[in-house]
């Protein structure tokens, strides 16, 4: 995301009231949540419950201007995703919203999977 695209998000964060600050922050808290109830619960990866998770997942990604999905670049927004489900594995400050490293790589495979078949 160039320069451009982060005054776009920081415009679009802060035009946000607090309220709403706050629920976009519990949605996304909700989002890494469910991977984690997902991976507890068993699903595939590449199973039809985890997909549709990832669809929402790229979605919620896809409200935030100046983001690759958000300006449908598709190549960009691939990209970013599998970047970003890298760093849900790798940085361990993200483990904890998933319910656990196992769950995060479960999420991470799972978007990664998403991407290549869209």
């Amino acid at each position: 995301m160039g320069t451009r695209g982060v005054e776009a998000s920081n415009q679009w964060w802060h035009a946000k009231s607090i309220a709403q600050q706050r629920q976009f922050q519990d949605d996304a808290e909700a989002l890494l949540a469910n991977w984690g109830r997902l991976h507890r619960d068993g699903h595939s990866a590449d199973g039809p419950e985890a997909q549709r998770h990832a669809a929402a997942h790229v979605q919620w990604f896809a409200q935030i201007p100046g983001t690759p999905t958000h300006e449908h670049d598709p190549a960009s927004a691939s990209a970013m995703v599998r970047g970003i489900s890298t760093l849900y594995v790798t940085n361990a400050d993200f483990h904890p919203a998933f319910g656990g490293v196992e769950a995060a790589e479960f999420a991470a495979h799972a978007l990664r999977v998403y991407v290549d078949s869209v």
